[in-house]
């Protein structure tokens, strides 16, 4: 989970898979601005909404998996943990860093992934 600002926060969702047996690497942009604050429910239904609750907003921003982004399938690292922003770059985008999880496995390689991401894609 990576704060974007007050209300909106990245959030990845993933498989546990590497490389080309992968099949879900996503980083969403989560709005909660207009959700409900379910803190004072005392349990939510395993499916479904209670009546008159209102879900945070959900968009795409970033699937690993695809093609177009330039990470061949074979390089995507199985457990994908962290976020985090890096310096502004000089064309106003932001730089975002995304980095892998080996649980300390010596045979498996810690990766790091940088991906510009365009203001407007985070600032509505």
């Amino acid at each position: 989970l990576l704060a974007v600002n007050e209300t909106e926060f990245l959030v990845f969702e993933r498989d546990s898979k590497f490389g080309e047996e992968s099949k879900s690497k996503r980083i969403y942009l989560i709005d909660i601005a207009q959700a409900t604050d379910v803190s004072d429910i005392e349990a939510l239904p395993a499916a479904g909404l209670p009546e008159g609750v209102v879900a945070a907003k959900k968009t795409l921003l970033l699937d690993m998996l695809d093609p177009s982004i330039g990470v061949p399938k074979h390089q995507i690292a199985g457990k994908i943990e962290g976020l985090a922003f890096g310096p502004s770059l000089p064309d106003g985008r932001h730089l975002l860093i995304v980095i892998s999880d080996n649980d300390f496995a010596s045979e498996v390689s810690t990766m790091l992934y940088a991906f510009g991401i365009a203001r407007e894609s985070l600032n509505r």
